[in-house]
């Protein structure tokens, strides 16, 4: 119901933005499918390898990044507002692109964390999440056999490409 709700609200701002913005759902959607196709390339072959250290860098500049915006956030309730980041020159444009590789390293993340699930042979149905619970692996969506899920969603697409 929630993915129904959401795909609902998703596609009624898309279609407002299409008209304002012609073609703009379209790409927004190739180039989401575009990074999604890169990272699983990249990472399925090796090519970017997630190491401890890795992790660590791409969850502490995530962090940051959103204590960042929520520095922004507050000021902006006292009309101030952190200089450059939210700007059409050059500096905005590179940290929004920076911020745009983040979420994209970000996906590595999750394919390293759904691919021991792959590995050991965690079920996945109907695209529900899969989480590590204990020693065991269970296709719950909520808190129902005592599990508290800390990461990704296992999709049937991952799966897929994951999938030895």
């Amino acid at each position: 119901m929630y993915a129904v709700c959401e795909g609902l609200f998703l596609g009624g701002i898309s279609a407002i933005l299409e008209q304002k913005f012609p073609f703009i759902a379209a790409q927004a959607a190739g180039l989401t499918f575009g990074t999604l196709v890169i990272m699983l390339t990249l990472y399925k072959t090796r090519v970017i390898r997630v190491t401890e250290c890795f992790k660590a860098g791409v969850i502490a500049a995530t962090c940051a990044i959103a204590l960042l915006y929520l520095v922004c956030f507050v000021l902006s309730f006292f009309g101030k507002q952190v200089p450059y980041i939210h700007s059409s020159g050059t500096i905005g444009i590179a940290f929004s692109l920076f911020v745009v590789g983040l979420a994209a390293l970000n996906l590595l993340l999750d394919f390293d964390f759904i691919e021991p699930g792959v590995a050991a042979g965690a079920p996945i149905s109907s695209g529900m999440p899969v989480f590590r619970c204990s020693s065991r692996w269970c296709g719950c969506i909520s808190n129902c056999c005592g599990c508290s899920p800390s990461s990704a969603v296992a999709t049937e697409l991952s799966y897929v490409v994951l999938h030895p």
